[in-house]
């Protein structure tokens, strides 16, 4: 009879540390994903601020290089301005939504580790119960609704 209990308290230890250990490792998990969505997020931030920065650069480089050439800034040189001006806005919204996209599967990802936390939790306990419903403890004894038997009939 002791080893049974024995051996019951221990796979009931056992599940509930077990549902713990995974929530623990979950949270933490949750945490470094929160961390890499923000750090993504101001990753996208200083690129698109760098494209801009660069398309502004290439703007006045062609601005200067029209003007040193001695033409003015119209027709095809007005056009090459605008498109380049165009292409850099274009890249810098580009680099935003795909760091922005990455960010939130970051955090979409941090969000499904808590889930298991909890889930993983939540499995422990109900195992844990299992085992000690049908545990010799509980469905052997003599006594209907003691902590050491079972539900019988008289």
């Amino acid at each position: 009879m002791f080893w049974d209990q024995l051996k019951t308290f221990l796979e009931v230890t056992a599940k509930v540390t077990a549902g713990n250990a995974q929530a623990t490792a979950s949270a933490f998990n949750a945490r470094v994903s929160r961390h890499n969505a923000s750090s993504t997020a101001q990753q996208g931030r200083v690129e698109e601020s760098r494209i801009r920065r660069e398309g502004r650069r290439r703007a006045g480089e062609i601005r200067a290089n029209v003007g040193a050439s001695g033409f003015s800034i119209e027709g095809s040189a007005s056009d090459l301005l605008a498109e380049s001006t165009y292409n850099s806005e274009y890249d810098a919204l580009s680099a935003k939504y795909s760091y922005q996209s990455k960010s939130q599967n970051e955090s979409l990802q941090a969000d499904l580790y808590d889930r298991q936390g909890r889930d993983a939790k939540r499995g422990a306990y109900v195992g844990a119960a299992s085992t000690l419903l049908t545990s010799k403890q509980f469905t052997s004894s003599s006594e209907p609704f003691s902590l050491g038997g079972g539900l019988k009939r008289m």
